[in-house]
């Protein structure tokens, strides 16, 4: 399937395109879509990228971006992903934080597993398909399958933001479906380490 893939174009973003792209082009026709560092837009010139070429095209495309090329360990990864709550690897370390989900992106968007997401999309009604999300519609981590008919509804609101968390708050208040694949329960408030996710997203660790 057509992969649209957006790249911050500075040294650590090329090197994690070169990663994902080792497994990627093995089983999609993937386009970069580069941005300049600091990379003031976001990730809004590779997701317009997605949804124009979903409606040309008239079928589901997968958003991915380089993981950790902005910010290679979160400021805030005690509170979160190595919260003593959390079941992190004992070895991991705080620049794995953004690795892992790189790791969990290679799983669940290729082979067997990536069936389940166009399964989820292969339908009329505007939908997107990523591993977590919750009530509020959160693509958290922000890497999804978005069909015509959600690309055409998503259009009608998205918009270049300089908040970056809009990206992935962006289809809260939509008609958009967004469905999880590997949980529908993570919900942004319910959880203040949100366990439920990064419990998960370890799992990926190798």
């Amino acid at each position: 399937m057509i992969c649209i893939l957006g790249c911050l174009d500075n040294e650590e973003g090329l090197k994690i395109c070169q990663e994902m792209r080792s497994w990627l082009d093995k089983e999609h026709s993937v386009f970069v879509v580069h941005q300049a560092p600091p990379g003031s837009k976001f990730e809004y010139p590779a997701i317009k990228c997605v949804l124009d070429t979903s409606i040309r095209l008239n079928e589901p495309v997968l958003y991915l971006h380089t993981k950790g090329s902005g910010n290679p360990i979160p400021s805030n990864y005690k509170n979160f992903m190595m919260h003593e709550s959390v079941n992190f690897p004992k070895d991991a370390k705080p620049e794995d934080c953004q690795r892992v989900v790189r790791m969990m992106w290679a799983k669940e968007f290729t082979g067997e597993k990536l069936k389940k997401y166009l399964a989820a999309v292969n339908t009329d009604k505007p939908t997107v398909a990523c591993p977590l999300t919750g009530k509020e519609k959160i693509t958290w981590q922000n890497g999804w399958i978005i069909n015509p008919s959600g690309a055409k509804e998503l259009l009608k609101t998205f918009h270049l933001d300089k908040n970056r968390y809009y990206y992935e708050w962006m289809f809260n208040n939509t008609q958009i479906d967004v469905i999880g694949i590997l949980s529908n329960s993570c919900h942004a408030y319910d959880e203040p380490h949100h366990k439920t996710m990064y419990d998960i997203i370890w799992n990926y660790f190798s």
